[in-house]
């Protein structure tokens, strides 16, 4: 699938980093290697039901991942999974609790300095990939950095060499929806990438596909890890339960973790 796209620890980017993929400038800036990038303390999330009453999706969930790191959580529908990731993404926010990502506090963060962060800090890799029908793999994976005033580069090298990493360098004017399942998948992990993230989430990226599809996905995966970024991937994939690739699994059950597993 070629080489995982690695993360800059100097504000220059390193020699074997060619022009379509220098690394994107973060105006919160870079933190050490070493540091944890997502850091989640006693963090809880409620909802409100059609009822009127509470829903406790996540209660106490205290976790710390590393960069280089590829994590696991797993659990049954409703654990609270994708919330989770929602939180971490700064998708949502935590009812109590501190999220740290990338050194940032999100609990402390209004909702115009959280964007550049949501964009550029966390690439989030969906169950669909919610990939615009009748536009190219090459316009899809261009099109989170299309909004974003602060983007000042060439985005058609670097999506083209994003998805040449994925393995669909022949693949970029076609239609998405003449693409398989594996290969729109492949897509939307290209598109998290763009920004250049330093933490990547994925949820259920393989619940649509067969087995070889989905270690193709877990092989993507383990890349970006061993190119140094965060991973997380949540999932109820047999295949990716039993990978002994995870570094570390978190087993989710009614929202809080019930065990955690250390393997490296």
């Amino acid at each position: 699938m070629g080489e995982a796209l690695r993360v800059p620890q100097e504000s220059s980017p390193p020699s074997w980093v060619g022009t379509a993929l220098r690394p994107v400038p973060r105006p919160w800036g870079v933190r050490r290697a070493a540091d944890d990038l997502v850091e989640l303390v006693e963090v809880g999330k409620e909802f409100v039901s059609a009822a009127g009453g509470t829903i406790r999706a996540l209660d106490g969930i205290t976790l710390s991942v590393g960069a280089g790191s590829l994590c696991l959580v797993r659990g049954p529908s409703g654990s609270g999974k994708t919330t989770l990731l929602q939180l971490i993404a700064a998708l949502k926010r935590p009812t109590r609790g501190r999220i740290r990502i990338d050194g940032c506090e999100l609990t402390r963060l209004s909702e115009d300095r959280l964007a550049p962060l949501r964009r550029r800090a966390v690439g989030f890799v969906f169950q669909s990939p919610l990939l615009i029908p009748g536009a190219s793999a090459l316009a899809n994976v261009m099109l989170p950095a299309l909004p974003d005033p602060s983007w000042d580069g060439d985005l058609k090298p670097r999506a083209r060499a994003l998805l040449a990493l994925v393995g669909l360098a022949d693949r970029d004017r076609e239609p998405v929806e003449r693409l398989s399942g594996g290969e729109r998948q492949r897509v939307g992990i290209a598109r998290a990438l763009l920004q250049d993230p330093r933490i990547l989430l994925a949820d259920e990226p393989t619940a649509h596909l067969d087995p070889e599809g989905s270690k193709e996905i877990l092989d993507l995966l383990d890349e970006q890890r061993r190119g140094g970024r965060a991973v997380i991937v949540a999932s109820h994939d047999p295949l990716l339960r039993e990978s002994p690739r995870f570094d570390r699994v978190f087993d989710l059950r009614a929202g809080r973790v019930a065990a955690e597993e250390r393997r490296r």
